[in-house]
């Protein structure tokens, strides 16, 4: 374990997140107290929101967070439209529920809709990709965000890792434009025998493939591996041994080649979405 290092990086954002305030205060010694507002908060997201995420997941088993290397975040959210994606977000209070499904008194706060990204200005067609801090050649596994937003086309920010001769596991998180791209290029080139790939069953709809949703998670795996086997612009994902493909928040299949059988795994009591029919309602 004292060998381990993961970097991670990829595509980085601003997150904007926005929720309804409702007046605090009957009093007519602060005007703005007396009305219902917005509130409105930045934190970091894309690849280094994924970073933090793995370092709580390793502190959780008691495993050093400093074994995780990723990208230059100082003074992030300070940054602009020009210098870094900004995304928008909206967010409202819902039930919360215990671990046997009894509704608790306190409500949490929940994503209700994407906005959509703060773009820059015409003339810049990416924010500047950010550099990896304390990268290492020798890490054992790179976690790559590649949210099609710059990324992938600029070389000079790839980790070391996949550059060399080393040969780390690589987990691969793609976005459309799918399958495109120099760092899928490069990374299918010299590390496909060591990458798990991971995508969204919608993402994949979009490109044509006709799986169905919400009937039954057996047909939609189904009708998932024959488009894969059939379908010629999923053609990237039969080569491949390890490819997860998400169904939402409720299921997901474990793709591990044209030779071998796959896995599927799903909540027996959700469709595909339904636990954000179920966890939304207020």
């Amino acid at each position: 374990m004292n060998d381990l290092k993961i970097v991670v990086a990829g595509d980085v954002s601003v997150d904007r997140y926005y929720w309804p305030r409702v007046k605090s205060s009957n009093d007519e010694d602060i005007n703005w107290k007396l009305y219902d507002g917005i509130s409105t908060e930045k934190q970091p997201g894309g690849a280094v929101l994924l970073a933090e995420i793995i370092k709580c997941y390793l502190v959780s088993k008691k495993i050093s967070p400093e074994l995780v290397i990723s990208q230059n975040c100082k003074n992030l959210i300070q940054k602009n439209s020009n210098e870094i994606l900004h995304t928008s977000v909206k967010l409202d209070l819902f039930p919360s529920f215990d671990s046997n499904g009894k509704n608790k008194e306190a409500k949490i706060y929940r994503v209700t809709k994407y906005l959509g990204y703060a773009t820059p200005k015409d003339d810049i067609k990416y924010p500047q990709p950010l550099e990896i801090i304390g990268d290492d050649e020798s890490a054992s596994i790179v976690v790559l965000h590649d949210a099609g937003n710059g990324f992938r086309n600029d070389k000079n920010v790839w980790p070391k890792a996949i550059k060399g001769d080393k040969k780390p596991i690589v987990i691969y998180n793609m976005y459309p434009p799918l399958f495109n791209g120099d760092l899928w290029d490069h990374v299918l080139k010299h590390h496909k025998e060591n990458l798990i790939l991971i995508l969204n069953v919608d993402d994949l709809r979009k490109l044509g493939a006709n799986i169905s949703r919400s009937i039954s998670w057996e047909k939609s795996a189904m009708e998932l591996l024959w488009e894969i086997d059939n379908n010629e612009k999923l053609d990237k994902i039969k080569e491949l041994t390890n490819v997860i493909i998400r169904f939402k928040f409720e299921g997901a299949v474990h793709y591990k080649g044209k030779n071998s059988r796959s896995n599927l795994y799903f909540d027996p009591v959700s469709i595909e979405g339904g636990w954000m029919v179920i966890n939304l309602v207020k």
